[in-house]
């Protein structure tokens, strides 16, 4: 099989491609010059990834009024499988457990209303977000990789996020963002430590993922916590840690 639409980031790739004759991938282009990559809008231009996300924006443009049926339309509809955006996306996730806890039926008028909708207008802000394709600085020799995963929690969520930090030979180094993994506390009232435990247990899963499907080699992975509760017991279970 030859394939015969191509979009790189690469100058000399294209270059290339237009020189051996392959066909062009304007076809696959969308109106703004982007490429959806597993649901992701990637600008091959800057080489970076962005977010546009029109159908949760047009939930209400429409005169019907804001129901639970369309507040779970417009949260499911952000795709964000990495979590860039859990700092918002997990706002519409608290919408959604508020709205379980009352007895209004799918269609009817919600008391959120206004509330959600300042949250849906705040969509057009993330179109100016702009996450690197690239874990370091091309053309650079690496002197070694670090993964740090932080681990926290409050009374409402918990989440863990995961930076690879590229160390360069002369010195340098940068930290992108890897991936990032939230939830939503309970209903049935959980006390602050045991969040915290539940935070530590999803940064060690996914320091286990990453590790697993990056491909590098990482010299070395740091845990960071701000509670005394966690650290005391994760160095129980494991003094090297």
């Amino acid at each position: 099989m030859r394939l015969g639409k191509w979009k790189s980031s690469s100058s000399a790739v294209l270059d290339h491609l237009k020189n051996a004759h392959s066909s062009s991938a304007s076809s696959a282009l969308v109106e703004t010059g982007l490429l959806k990559v597993l649901g992701i809008a990637w600008d091959p231009a800057e080489d970076s990834f962005q977010f546009r996300m029109r159908g949760a924006i047009e939930t209400t443009t429409k005169s019907e009024p804001i129901t639970k049926r369309k507040v779970l339309r417009a949260v499911a509809s952000i795709f964000d499988p990495v979590g860039w955006l859990i700092p918002f996306t997990l706002r519409g996730k608290f919408f959604i457990q508020r709205l379980w806890t009352e007895s209004s039926g799918w269609d009817e008028f919600i008391t959120l209303h206004q509330e959600f909708i300042e949250w849906i207008e705040e969509i057009t802000r993330l179109a100016a977000l702009r996450i690197p394709r690239l874990y370091g600085k091309p053309g650079r020799g690496v002197d070694g990789y670090e993964l740090h995963v932080f681990g926290d929690a409050s009374e409402r969520a918990y989440a863990a996020v995961a930076y690879l930090q590229a160390k360069y030979e002369d010195g340098s180094s940068v930290s992108p963002l890897v991936m990032a993994k939230s939830r939503i506390a309970p209903k049935e009232k959980m006390s602050l430590p045991r969040l915290e435990l539940s935070a530590a247990l999803v940064a060690a899963r996914l320091r286990h993922s990453i590790i697993e499907k990056l491909g590098v080699k990482v010299d070395r992975v740091v845990y960071l916590t701000d509670s005394a509760v966690t650290f005391h017991w994760c160095t129980a279970k494991d003094p090297s840690r």
